[in-house]
């Protein structure tokens, strides 16, 4: 405590100013979070605690880019470039014959030829064509990369099922 004219120098602390942020994620639309709190969306200018921060930048079907950054204050502006990598890859596929019926994780994704972006991770496939073998399979979708499954060949017809007769039950 500092008494006017005694002499005791009087101590005072001022926190800086927030800075300004800059933030470029290459036109992809999302938000920065501060300590998992939203600050507004990006790209754009958001207002930050001078300090070091840990930030993160999130948008619908992409990988959250974090980092920490040393934020200047005093009303400064920083500049920030994340590239954002998608969540999603692609599938591509066609058959002999052309025109099967492909389902993704059960649900109907449309006629071979075809290529489709799909959330990365596993994925049930299901290809069908009247009068041949269904083909079924599971495919892993890498976030970014294109699986290609060139032709796949449904020419062999599909087995025929043998019913058991009532005498023959017996």
């Amino acid at each position: 405590e500092a008494v006017a004219g005694t002499g005791t120098p009087l101590r005072i602390s001022l926190e800086l100013l927030p800075g300004e942020l800059a933030v470029d994620t290459g036109g992809v639309a999302g938000e920065l979070l501060l300590d998992g709190k939203s600050l507004g969306a990006v790209p754009g200018v958001l207002a930050l605690p001078a300090g070091n921060q840990q930030i993160t930048v999130r948008a619908p079907r992409h990988v959250d880019h974090v980092a920490s950054l040393q934020v200047e204050g005093a009303g400064r502006r920083q500049s920030l470039q994340v590239k954002l990598l998608p969540a999603f890859g692609w599938l591509a596929l066609d058959t002999t014959p052309a025109g099967a019926v492909v389902r993704v994780d059960d649900q109907e994704q449309g006629r071979t030829p075809l290529r489709l972006e799909l959330d990365a991770g596993l994925h049930r496939l299901t290809i069908a064509a009247p009068g041949r073998r269904r083909w079924n399979s599971q495919v892993a979708i890498q976030s970014g990369q294109t699986l290609d499954l060139g032709v796949i060949d449904l020419a062999m017809p599909a087995p025929v099922m043998a019913a058991a007769s009532a005498a023959g039950a017996a």
